[in-house]
């Protein structure tokens, strides 16, 4: 097995912690604010895949990395991180569902529920910076952004 690659891993927290604080600006708006505009729906969809792209490319990376674990799904990269203990089995859970709206999200993204959207930026943000801080207190690194 290979080394974590620590600027890689850095990066990829920076780049989760700019987009989680876009969504967490996004949450303190009433839902029909958001329904109504286009533009903040766009970015709302936007920000929570490149916050998800950010969580599976960590995941991927220590999975293989210090694991020697192939991830079969993005949600089963998660379930592998469980599986070795780096990550709790209820945030493996969780962040395996919420690598599933980012599937829906990609593929699907004209079909999307907004309202779905909006309810997942205003209740499972939490699940999200959990993972960040367990990920970077288990490798021991903390983003400075």
């Amino acid at each position: 097995m290979r080394e974590i690659d620590e600027q890689r891993v850095l990066t990829l927290l920076g780049e989760a912690h700019k987009a989680l604080g876009q969504l967490e600006s996004l949450a303190e708006l009433r839902d029909e604010e958001m329904l109504e505009s286009q533009d903040r729906l766009g970015n709302l969809k936007y920000q929570w895949v490149v916050l998800m792209e950010a969580c599976i490319d960590i995941c991927n990376h220590v999975s293989v990395r210090s694991y020697g674990k192939t991830p079969e799904s993005y949600a089963g990269c998660f379930e592998n991180l469980r599986e070795v203990g780096a990550i709790p089995a209820d945030l493996a859970s969780e962040m395996g569902d919420l690598a599933r709206f980012r599937n829906l999200l990609v593929h699907l993204y004209w079909t999307v529920d907004n309202t779905r959207v909006i309810k997942h930026t205003k209740t499972r943000l939490d699940v999200v910076r959990r993972y960040l801080r367990e990920i970077a207190d288990k490798l021991k690194l903390h983003p400075t952004s």
